[in-house]
This record gives structure tokens, C-alpha cells and sequence, in this order.
């Protein structure tokens, strides 16, 4: 199932945003990405649903190197998850990489706020919990649109039906 968001049009997947049913979507559906300021009712099972049942990848990649050495050979299952580390760790340096750029301008400029907004997308809807990039991407984003700024989009919720 997938759901539209009122502020920026884009299709959310619901199993992406921590929905399990279409019983939780109320009339006017925010997405968690241009909700940052956690104001309509959806946007609180990205944390309860969602992030909290997600693997954090500390401690994924903790256990994985640990297995490695422990084992000295490796499993198919082992193999498999030893990929997906390395991709994340890809992922991890490519936004060490940019954090910087992303970071510095006290306005940021409007490619860094879509840049922005990419990884947040990123950070919320992968299987693996990188918590500390996640809140400091929400964190700026936040900054970034404050004072009174819900959305991204210039088009934000008018708060009937969505809010808390």
C-alpha cells in the first residue's frame, strides 16, 4: 500500500514510514520528511513503528566483524550480511563526505536542503538504523526551515486533522 503526502506529492510506501494499515492515514497525510517538526498523527510511527525495530548499524557492524574473526570462515548468511555492512559503510563515508558542505552555511542554500532531504529519505526508509546520522540530518533540516516552517514544500499542512 502507498499513501500520497499533501505537502510534497510524493508516494510513500507504507511499510517505508512505519504504517501498517490504512486505518492509521488519516484524510490529510503529512510524510515524515516534510513533517519534521513531528506535528500530524502519522508522522510519530516513523519512531514507534519504524526506527525502533531497525537494527542499529553500530551494533550490526560490531556483531558482523566479530563473527568474521570468530568463525575464520564464512557462512552464506555471514557473506550476505558482510555485503550489506560494506554497503553501509559506503553509504556512512559518502555522508561524512558531504556532512561538511551540507552542514557549514548558516541559510543553506536550496541544493543543500534538497541534498538534505535526500538522505534523510535514505536514512528513514533503509532497513538499518544509522540513529546518530538520522537525527543530526533532521536536526539541520529543522534548523534549516525554522522559525514556523513545518515543510520543506512551500505547500504545508494547515494542522486540522493532523495534529497531535
Amino acid at each position: 500500500m502507498m499513501v500520497e503526502c499533501e505537502s510534497c506529492q510524493t508516494w510513500c510506501h507504507f511499510k517505508c514510514i512505519g504504517l501498517e494499515n490504512e486505518s492509521e492515514v488519516t484524510t490529510k497525510f503529512i510524510c515524515p520528511f516534510c513533517d519534521l517538526g513531528s506535528l500530524a498523527k502519522t508522522t510519530k510511527y516513523v519512531d514507534e513503528n519504524l526506527i525502533k525495530k531497525k537494527p542499529q548499524f553500530a551494533k550490526l557492524k560490531r556483531f558482523t566483524i566479530e563473527s568474521v574473526l570468530k568463525m575464520g570462515l564464512i557462512s552464506d548468511d555471514l557473506a550476505l550480511l558482510t555485503k550489506v555492512i560494506n554497503s553501509c559503510c559506503q553509504f556512512e563515508q559518502e555522508f561524512k563526505k558531504e556532512r561538511g558542505k551540507l552542514f557549514l552555511s548558516d541559510d543553506g542554500d536550496e541544493e543543500s536542503k534538497l541534498k538534505l532531504k535526500l538522505y534523510y529519505r535514505k536514512l528513514v526508509g533503509v532497513s538499518i538504523d544509522f540513529d546518530n546520522f538520522r537525527k543530526q540530518v533532521r536536526e539541520r533540516l529543522i534548523e534549516l526551515n525554522s522559525p514556523n516552517s513545518v515543510a520543506l514544500s512551500p505547500a504545508n499542512s494547515n494542522g486540522n486533522d493532523d495534529q497531535k
